[in-house]
């Protein structure tokens, strides 16, 4: 009876080990798939750090990223002073270095509309983002991803100066934004 219960403890503790190896392997292939996927989206956030590609390329590269890269992109291109949507070629001139701005008696953070030359390009950014997809980048193999749209409301490679930062007009449609892309689904 002794040698019974070993020879059923032997085959349990085999049994285990075979499902530990099973899932340290399943781990590592995730991984290394993980990684890859990774790869990928560091190198089209380059790309669109970069700049230059044509509207169609740029939409397709956005299935193979998620919120927080289109959020270092724009940072990134802050950084080197051009406008931080990606269709935008513009420099930025004056980088107002302050983080609010009273007009009318209220205060508003600026902090994310200073990375941008202009009102709609600061829309156009929020709205694209608001597209992109929050699950990780290994599963998108088996999801339907969307088709991305652009905010047309005006010529995306024209600068207008009378969008400037502080302009009244910013703050009373920013509300408007927010509640039209609160609005949407996706």
């Amino acid at each position: 009876m002794f040698n019974n219960n070993n020879n059923n403890n032997m085959e349990s503790l085999k049994q285990r080990n075979v499902n530990l190896k099973k899932k340290i392997q399943k781990s590592k292939s995730l991984d290394i798939l993980k990684k890859k996927y990774e790869k990928i989206a560091l190198n089209i956030v380059i790309e669109l750090i970069d700049g230059g590609l044509e509207e169609d390329i740029i939409l397709d590269k956005l299935r193979s990223i998620n919120v927080c890269h289109y959020e270092d992109i724009v940072e990134e291109r802050f950084i080197l002073k051009q406008c931080g949507y990606i269709f935008c070629n513009q420099h930025l001139t004056s980088i107002p270095t302050q983080q609010y701005k009273i007009i009318n008696n209220k205060v508003y953070d600026i902090t994310e509309r200073k990375k941008f030359c202009s009102d709609i390009c600061y829309k156009s950014s929020k709205y694209l983002k608001s597209q992109l997809l929050t699950s990780p980048l290994w599963l998108r193999e088996s999801e339907i991803i969307p088709k991305f749209k652009l905010l047309k409301s005006a010529p995306m490679n024209v600068f207008n100066p009378e969008m400037k930062l502080g302009n009244s007009s910013y703050f009373d449609n920013e509300k408007k934004l927010e509640e039209n892309l609160s609005g949407l689904k996706i």
